[in-house]
């Protein structure tokens, strides 16, 4: 158990980060990394000649040599620090960590050029090495090499690593513990820098690639709204159009047809008919021309397109609506029942317009495809459950016709009447009367909806 509690300790220990590999920067930033290996490489020969001038380097001439070499095999691999982060980082820890243990340690290992390539080259492996759990793995075991080499270094040398004079007796801590302690906190600070620093230039890119992806993914969702409020407008517009001109070209054709049956034997009637074709066939035009004008005008007022307007039609209109529907044969009884005074003349523009067209479109349907005598259209608001609704019944006695042409009907009225009641938040249903002979058509919204859809 206490085996398996330390392979799970350490497989939490290397796996910290998520799931996500840092993008490979350019060749523009490849090229920077080769810059900085040359000026790094000018600037540690030129520190190297400095601290050999200054006596630092002492008159061997073997551990003079090896500074030289080591300071360039240290910024040789800065050309690769980003693209190849973990071979350079192992190099790097090679070049830092081998020479010492085989008892060759120049002085440059204490050089400032030195000790800021290898911290440099920590950041960059925590910044931007691939495989998080093998970075991890590599900073543990610098950490831990770390460690060894400075219990060896203080149990073998002790306060020989640095020049004790005999007043440092005099201080508050002794001289051997507080060799160990100022190792401890100075390599504590060095590679924790280094890791700090790296970890919070990671972190930064994957929150900025987050940020990103959700950016990108806002920006579709914005695409995907538009082209469904596009969507949604071409399907209101549509309606507006089989609705509204559809019910005067139905008006059209009714009345053509009594014209054609009644021109020899009563022409006074015919006539009759004929100029109501002539009125719905203006009407017809005038509500299309308005709709289109309303569709193809810009946010800046049209000066060329004359002073067509189109209103919406409203609860009040219905009266003309059913004279309209009424020379065509049948009677429409209209009843109008309120939960309270004049609440349906409070109800928004937008829900007017949509009931007036479902009662047009009921209508409609029962002028092309029944021989109904008599229709009723029932428009009530009740309350249930302390919520309003309004609801409508259009109930006819007629029979279908049976005409070839009703074979390759589209429907599309009836499911302008589903879509409208559902974009209001309510119900449509419809279908031959149970007890009677006939068709029906109920509709059930709320009082409050969402204007938008």
């Amino acid at each position: 158990m206490e085996h398996h509690g330390i392979a799970q300790y350490l497989r939490k220990s290397v796996d910290i980060d998520p799931d996500w590999q840092r993008p490979v920067p350019s060749e523009q930033s490849f090229r920077y990394d080769l810059w900085l290996s040359l000026v790094a490489s000018l600037l540690a020969l030129i520190s190297s000649a400095s601290y050999q001038s200054l006596g630092l380097f002492g008159d061997d001439h073997q551990e003079i040599l090896w500074s030289y070499i080591l300071a360039q095999l240290m910024v040789l691999p800065l050309t690769v620090r980003r693209r190849y982060p973990l071979t350079a980082f192992a190099i790097a820890t090679l070049i830092f960590f081998v020479p010492p243990s085989l008892t060759v340690s120049p002085p440059i290992y204490f050089t400032l050029i030195f000790q800021v390539t290898y911290l440099f080259l920590l950041y960059t492996v925590i910044a931007w090495g691939q495989d998080r759990k093998l970075v991890w793995m590599s900073v543990y075991i610098v950490i831990f090499l770390t460690i060894v080499w400075i219990i060896i270094a203080w149990t073998l040398h002790g306060v020989a690593l640095f020049n004790v004079n005999e007043m440092a007796q005099n201080g508050p801590i002794d001289s051997s513990l507080a060799t160990l302690l100022t190792l401890c906190i100075n390599n504590g600070m060095y590679f924790g820098s280094g890791i700090a620093l790296g970890r919070i230039s990671w972190i930064r890119a994957y929150q900025s690639e987050i940020l990103e992806n959700q950016r990108h993914e806002l920006e579709q969702q914005s695409e995907q709204i538009a082209q469904d409020r596009v969507v949604r407008e071409r399907l209101r517009v549509a309606r507006e159009l089989h609705d509204s001109v559809g019910h005067h070209i139905s008006v059209i054709s009714v009345q053509s047809g009594a014209a054609r049956r009644l021109l020899n034997r009563y022409p006074d009637k015919a006539v009759d008919a004929l100029q109501n074709v002539e009125q719905s066939a203006s009407t017809a035009i005038t509500e299309m021309r308005s709709i289109v004008r309303l569709l193809r005008q810009d946010r800046e007022p049209s000066k060329a397109q004359g002073n067509i307007s189109y209103s919406e039609p409203t609860l009040e209109q219905l009266q003309q609506l059913f004279i309209e529907v009424e020379a065509s044969g049948f009677q429409v009884e209209y009843l109008k029942s309120e939960h309270e005074e004049k609440f349906l003349a409070k109800i928004p523009q937008g829900t007017q317009n949509s009931i007036y067209r479902m009662i047009q479109e009921s209508l409609n349907n029962v002028r092309r495809h029944s021989l109904a005598r008599t229709v009723h259209v029932i428009l009530r608001s009740v309350e249930v459950n302390q919520r309003v609704w309004i609801e409508i019944e259009v109930i006819d006695d007629g029979c279908s016709q049976k005409k070839p042409a009703d074979k390759s009907s589209s429907n599309y009225g009836l499911c302008g009447i589903k879509e409208r009641a559902e974009a209001l938040g309510g119900s449509a249903t419809y279908g031959h009367r149970t007890n009677a002979q006939g068709w029906f058509v109920y509709i059930r919204i709320p009082e409050r909806h969402s204007e938008n859809t």
